[in-house]
Formats: structure tokens, C-alpha cells, sequence
């Protein structure tokens, strides 16, 4: 068998990331060019995208969607999908075991402060091996974290039959209660959603992992994205509940959701990711994707009784050589991220 080359990583075209994230069955919304051009905008340039395309001799190719952050002029922190999300790579065509070593020696070799989150939905991450880490110049650490999917080929009466029987009823108590759900449209639209959103974060208190400004929302809004939806649970005209949706070729996130106390016993969230689930399963998506829970218990038992499973999404954060003073590259890390 004729060896296989990494010919050349150069630079990646907008063309390019286009077409490879459109065409890749287990690209998520994290590895678009829009979602890295979100966070740009929004940080003002301080995360900038930073695509790179690796080209093969069996004219294979696969797409690095990167976005870089510069501090103090000298330290670049490199995240291989904006904000930390699910990284690897983008490809139109399957990638077997060299391919992904090629890949894997690269990031290791060229890269010295980098954020990788698995994509669990990638089958060429069954070649990825934790171990094989320690065979580069680099330090490392490893978190252990996990997202919750719902595979909807069963369709949308196969995914109810799946539920917890507690989930199956609190849906159908929000039907009754008269509940309805629609598409954000406007401007206002979102901004009663937000306002949902700070009565839940008033609700979390210290427990909430950061606060989001209502100008990412806008930013959003500004989009018009197809593949951007903000979905309202009302009752009658009010907003009580809604989840900021995310969709790519087969694969839904719902990135963003909240709700106000005060109908809780409406039970809005059961249908909103009841209604979602079924729009999707109807529009011929593979996976409906929960995101991760922030390690909180009640928050995971809650995803996995509407027959969600759980998906792998560990996060590697990894620099060259140790710095003077090291306590901890996560907790380094995060300072970035939030």
C-alpha cells in the first residue's frame, strides 16, 4: 500500500471552510465560519478566526476551523472551534487511522497553547489514543466531560416511546395547559427571551457559570442565520420559556435555554424540547443534542430521561513546556474562556 503524505497545511479559504463544513455529516454549528465570525465580531477582534486546511496525497483534505486569541502581544491561545466547543476537524471524506495520526502530530508539534474539545460525533475519534499525548514535548491535562444526544432515526413517535414516563406525562400536561411554541422573528422576540434568561440567571445565583450580555443576542438577531433559531414557549402572550437552537447538517444543539419560575408547573421545558425534537425528526436530523451540563447531576438525570444518551466531549488543554509558577492549565484555560 502506498504511504500516505501530509503534503501541505496551509491557510484555508472561505470557500473551502464552506464547502468541507457543509458536506461533512458529523460537522456540528461550532465548526461553521459563521460561528467563528460570531465570536469575532463579538469580542471585537480579540478571537479571530484562524482556518487551516491539511491536504493528503490520496487527495484527501481536512479542515482545522481554529480561532486564535493574542494576549499582551505575545501569548497566543489557539481553540480549535471558537468558545471551546467540539473541535477535531471537518472532512467531506471518511479519515482513516494515518490520516488522523498526521493531524494528531501536527496539533501536538505546532501548537503550544491549545484548547481541544472531542467532537463526539466524529467516527475518526475512535483513532484518537489519550495515551499516545505523552509521547510529545508538551504537558498536558485532560477533563472529563460528556454531552447528551437524543438520536431522532426512530422518529418523533419512537422518541416519546423512549422518554421517561414522567417526561411523556409533563408533556402532555403542557399541551393541555394550552401552551404554544413559535420561532423568535423579531427583535422583541428575542429580547423577552432575554428577559426570561435573567430571571433564571436571578434563580441560579452563584451556581451560574457566567452571564451572557444581551448584546450576543443581539448579535445573533443580526444574523438572520438559517441555521440560528430561537425558539418561544408562550402562554397566551407571554414568553416563559425558550432554547437558542444551533443546526448543522444532521446535527442540532440546543446551546441556550431558560425559563421563569413562575410556571414551572406548566412544565414549558418538557414541551419545548418535545416540540424541537419533533420539528427536527420532521426536517430529517440525526441527533438532537442536549450540550453539556456543567458536571451537574439533576441537570444530566434531567437530559437522559428523554432517552438522551451520553457522548464523550473531554476537553485536552495543552501547552509546550511548563511555565514557571504552573498550578493549573484548566483553570489557566477558563480564565480565557470566560
Amino acid at each position: 500500500m502506498k504511504e500516505l503524505i501530509l503534503d501541505e497545511i496551509r491557510p484555508a479559504t472561505s470557500e473551502e471552510w464552506d464547502r468541507l463544513w457543509a458536506n461533512c455529516d458529523y460537522g456540528t454549528y461550532f465548526h461553521s465560519r459563521e460561528w467563528a465570525e460570531i465570536w469575532s465580531e463579538y469580542t471585537k477582534g480579540y478571537n479571530k478566526p484562524f482556518p487551516h486546511i491539511a491536504l493528503f496525497s490520496d487527495s484527501t483534505s481536512a479542515l482545522f476551523p481554529f480561532t486564535v486569541q493574542i494576549r499582551k502581544k505575545a501569548i497566543k491561545n489557539f481553540f480549535l472551534t471558537a468558545e471551546g466547543q467540539f473541535g477535531n476537524w471537518i472532512s467531506e471524506t471518511e479519515l482513516t487511522k494515518d490520516h488522523v495520526n498526521h493531524l494528531l502530530k501536527y496539533l501536538m508539534d505546532e501548537f503550544g497553547n491549545l484548547v481541544w474539545r472531542w467532537n463526539p460525533y466524529d467516527p475518526s475519534s475512535a483513532f484518537i489514543d489519550f495515551k499516545c499525548f505523552s509521547d510529545f514535548d508538551c504537558i498536558y491535562e485532560i477533563e472529563e466531560d460528556e454531552t447528551y444526544a437524543v438520536n431522532l432515526d426512530c422518529g418523533f413517535d419512537g422518541v416519546i416511546d423512549r422518554c421517561y414516563h414522567g417526561h411523556q406525562c409533563s408533556f402532555r400536561k403542557a399541551q393541555k395547559e394550552g401552551l404554544s411554541i413559535t420561532i423568535a422573528e423579531t427583535e422583541k422576540d428575542w429580547k423577552e427571551y432575554y428577559d426570561v434568561y435573567l430571571d433564571s440567571l436571578r434563580r441560579w445565583g452563584e451556581s451560574a457559570l457566567s452571564k451572557i450580555e444581551w448584546d450576543f443576542f443581539q448579535l445573533l438577531f443580526s444574523f438572520s442565520s438559517p441555521n440560528i433559531r430561537l425558539w418561544l414557549v408562550r402562554d397566551g402572550s407571554v414568553v416563559i420559556a425558550g432554547g437558542l437552537c444551533f443546526y448543522a447538517k444532521k446535527h442540532l444543539v440546543c446551546w441556550h435555554a431558560a425559563n421563569l419560575e413562575a410556571y414551572f408547573s406548566k412544565r414549558p421545558m418538557n414541551f419545548l424540547f418535545m416540540e424541537i425534537m419533533r420539528d427536527a425528526c420532521a426536517n430529517g436530523y440525526k441527533w438532537f443534542d442536549f450540550n453539556t451540563s456543567a458536571h451537574l447531576e439533576g441537570v444530566k438525570t434531567f437530559k437522559k430521561r428523554f432517552g438522551a444518551s451520553e457522548l464523550k466531549c473531554n476537553v485536552l488543554y495543552k501547552k509546550i513546556k511548563p511555565i514557571q509558577g504552573y498550578i493549573s492549565l484548566k483553570s489557566f484555560y477558563k480564565k480565557i474562556l470566560h
